[in-house]
């Protein structure tokens, strides 16, 4: 959460001749690679507009130990931040958030509920970040993540927390099989089990491993930025090196 730290990270790495992977695992997700590929191939023209979603219930947040040096921008930003950037290939120029306290703040004072944020892209695209880890405990799905891209030709939208799958009894649950899902001979499937594999895969094979730690840290200058845009009220320029 620092850049001093990232620069260790990436430090000891080098001199170590080690790798190091940083697990955004969006990048496992089928739906997020298909999107991703079908930017890249044009199929929607340039991109003009990114519009990410991931909130989750109070529940869980509670159970962060580390509550109280965390926020949405850190355990949920994080993550759609790195998407943007894998996904369009281009880096953020600036940040403007805003930030809301509430109930997380009665818990760990200081922290907010939600988090929101237009970015903007290299090539001028906009960029729309929303996090709020507050969500009631009678919201079924447990975790909301939407990904939609706007392009001058047409439109992506993916829906990255799959809740087709419904049960009504005592309780309402929503189902989710993009993670932890049993194949038929008893294999573990889904995206976290992905980029375990993709990384083993990748050092067994004597190739690095993507996202590296100096790719990670361009997306920590980018939450950094929007940390100091929540406590300046003012848009925050994105160091790019």
């Amino acid at each position: 959460t620092t850049e001093e730290d990232c620069a260790a990270i990436c430090a000891a790495a080098e001199q170590s001749g080690r790798h190091v992977m940083v697990n955004f695992g969006n990048r496992h997700r089928a739906n997020a690679r298909r999107v991703r590929e079908l930017v890249a191939a044009g199929e929607i023209g340039p991109v003009q507009h990114v519009y990410v979603r991931l909130n989750e219930r109070l529940a869980k947040t509670k159970t962060i130990a580390w509550l109280d040096r965390t926020s949405p921008i850190w355990f949920l930003l994080s993550h759609c931040v790195d998407l943007v950037r894998w996904v369009t290939g281009e880096e953020f120029k600036s940040v403007h958030c805003r930030a809301v306290e509430g109930q997380v703040a009665r818990v760990a004072p200081g922290v907010p509920d939600v988090c929101a944020a237009l970015g903007r892209l290299e090539s001028g695209a906009t960029v729309f970040l929303e996090s709020a880890w507050n969500l009631p405990e009678g919201f079924a799905p447990d975790i909301d993540f939407a990904f939609h891209v706007v392009g001058e030709e047409g439109v992506l939208q993916a829906e990255l927390f799959p809740h087709d799958l419904q049960t009504f009894a005592a309780r309402a649950q929503a189902h989710d099989y993009s993670f932890g899902v049993e194949g038929p001979l008893g294999e573990l499937r889904g995206w976290w089990v992905e980029s375990t594999r993709y990384f083993a895969d990748a050092l067994l094979a004597g190739e690095a491993p993507s996202p590296s730690g100096s790719d990670a840290r361009q997306t920590t200058r980018v939450l950094l930025a929007l940390d100091r845009s929540v406590r300046s009220g003012q848009p925050e320029d994105v160091e790019c090196r």
